[in-house]
């Protein structure tokens, strides 16, 4: 079993360091990675989701918070552990507005956060249970706003089926 650990923020270079080392260890060998972090880039996150979504054989284990767009990665793992204190932080997706910014530009961001909102909704509907739907996902990212988030603790975690105990993670191998 090989560990590693989300980056604290993530970006494009992180998302690049982090595939190059899980890109290292053999396929049939079971990684588990811890899932604390304060999010980041949206775009570096969701590679980082489709990649271990495909490469399967990924543990998620969360300590203590996932914000952002953590919550997405904490999901594309095979398999899901929180600890007591864990706690996932949903919010809305957020682009920095420039100086000069045209309408069509801006329908583009608009649409490439609608985008960003499904793909957060589908993970978490694939890893909880039947019951919690990607409606009611995506429901949860869009009523709150980027300055806010939905914290999510780790007995709502458990009760959707997003994640078991710590205490079951060892006895799952």
């Amino acid at each position: 079993n090989t560990l590693f650990f989300l980056p604290h923020e993530i970006d494009h270079d992180t998302y690049e360091t982090l595939i190059r080392e899980i890109e290292a260890v053999d396929r049939s060998e079971r990684i588990t990675l811890h899932c604390v972090t304060v999010g980041g880039a949206t775009d570096a996150a969701v590679a980082i989701s489709d990649y271990i979504s495909h490469r399967g054989n990924v543990d998620g284990i969360l300590f203590s918070r996932s914000y952002s767009c953590g919550p997405m990665i904490f999901a594309a793992c095979e398999r899901r552990y929180v600890s007591r204190n864990a706690s996932l932080a949903l919010h809305q997706s957020a682009f920095s507005w420039e100086a000069g910014v045209t309408q069509s530009s801006a329908r583009s961001i608009l649409t490439s956060i609608d985008s960003t909102h499904t793909i957060i909704a589908d993970y978490l509907d694939r890893a909880s249970y039947d019951a919690y739907d990607k409606s009611y996902w995506r429901a949860i990212v869009e009523r709150v706003h980027h300055d806010s988030a939905e914290y999510l603790d780790a007995a709502f975690i458990k009760s959707v089926g997003l994640a078991k105990d710590i205490s079951e993670y060892r006895k799952d191998e």
